[in-house]
């Protein structure tokens, strides 16, 4: 008779166990956390054919780098990097 409840439970805690597995999602991934981040921001965009372009941009110390990708050659290099901050105040002169 224990033999057969033990059995029982096992069975039950099995099936919970693959229909918990089913039933629930991952959690989701968000490019910018809102709370509690980081403070970089990074854009891609095509600069010319196989080439690609990313942006990393530090909000914290308002820097941003460029580095162009070279799809062909699968190669990162540095193109610039730029101070914000100078770079706004000057508009506003």
């Amino acid at each position: 008779m224990k033999k057969a409840i033990i059995l029982t439970l096992v069975g039950v805690n099995l099936a919970l166990l693959v229909s918990l597995a089913l039933v629930s999602e991952p959690p989701k991934a968000y490019g910018q956390s809102i709370k509690g981040g980081t403070d970089y921001l990074m854009i891609t965009g095509r600069l010319r054919q196989n080439y690609d372009i990313i942006y990393l941009v530090d909000t914290g110390k308002r820097r941003m780098a460029a580095l162009i990708v070279d799809q062909t050659s699968k190669r990162i290099t540095p193109h610039g990097a730029r101070r914000l901050t100078v770079d706004f105040q000057a508009e506003h002169r």
